[in-house]
């Protein structure tokens, strides 16, 4: 599914652009952080777990681990930025691995 015209000039942004982004706090502005039952951390723990066992179920079960973390940590960089509602969710995995 290719992406929208919004998120790829998101994409494109950041490329350019992540490594000049910084935060100061004399802007007047706390970030605020999303909250959310189980973070990137219990998934990367729950996939690490999946890699004890060798049967194709836990292999399956580690990937989705994996990518339930990398779409909590993309979550969390989105919503600090105020950008969630900026991208569809489908579009904020898209924007890692497109182009």
């Amino acid at each position: 599914m290719p992406l929208s015209d919004k998120a790829l000039r998101l994409r494109d942004f950041f490329v350019d652009n992540l490594l000049h982004l910084h935060y100061h706090e004399s802007f007047g502005a706390d970030l605020v952080f999303p909250s959310f039952e189980l973070g990137s951390f219990d998934y990367l723990d729950y996939a690490q777990q999946e890699l004890i066992h060798s049967s194709e179920m836990s292999k399956i079960n580690c990937v989705s681990h994996l990518k339930r973390a990398m779409e909590c940590e993309i979550d969390i960089f989105l919503s600090v930025l105020n950008l969630k509602n900026q991208v569809k969710p489908i579009d904020s995995i898209q924007l890692i691995f497109v182009g």
